[in-house]
């Protein structure tokens, strides 16, 4: 919901007196604002990070080294399984 569109149509002049309701609601609108992060800020904390140096260096970080070299070992185990289930699918058909 875009919040500029309801208080757009509101009365300009209100004969209702503000509520300690209003003014939390307002409070809250205010502080619930997001806020971006600063194109400075970032290349601060990425410049302290040990993997995103690594990767600007060209390395390959530990931990996604690992993941990508397991992830490659399912596959082939996946692989194997799958040409072990058709080769015994295979005999079995020629027995039939």
């Amino acid at each position: 919901m875009n919040i500029a569109d309801p208080l757009s149509r509101l009365c300009i002049i209100s004969d209702c007196k503000k509520t300690s309701d209003d003014e939390h609601v307002n409070q809250i609108v205010e502080n619930a604002k997001p806020c971006a992060i600063s194109m400075a800020e970032i290349k601060m904390h990425s410049e302290q990070d040990s993997e995103i140096r690594k990767v600007k260096q060209g390395k390959t970080p530990t931990k996604l080294f690992y993941k990508r070299q397991n992830l490659e070992t399912k596959i082939k185990n996946k692989k194997r399984e799958e040409k072990n289930t058709e080769t015994k699918e295979e005999r079995h058909r020629m027995w039939i």
